[in-house]
């Protein structure tokens, strides 16, 4: 039975080398993908912020074409007045 416990000892270390190597990889690869979706975070914030500042803008200039249109309705209705 002697005999049979270094053989063993070896196995298992061996095993534990392995396993320790494969989870070592398996984390490498899970950083590797953590990097990425970073990567991925950051320009969807970046695309999100300069949708954001587009719907601001594009809010701006609603309200000025609708003051120039009041305008134009305003000199129209003068016209008009003036006509009759």
């Amino acid at each position: 039975m002697d005999s049979g416990a270094p053989n063993q000892e070896p196995k298992d270390t061996t095993m534990a080398d392995v396993w320790l190597d494969f989870l070592a990889s398996q984390l490498e690869r899970v950083l590797n993908r953590l990097g990425a979706v970073e990567d991925q975070i950051t320009v969807l914030t970046g695309m999100t912020i300069r949708l954001d500042g587009a719907v601001n803008g594009l809010a701006t200039e609603m309200r000025g074409l609708v003051q120039s249109i009041n305008r134009i309705e305003h000199r129209l209705r003068r016209v008009e007045d003036a006509g009759s």
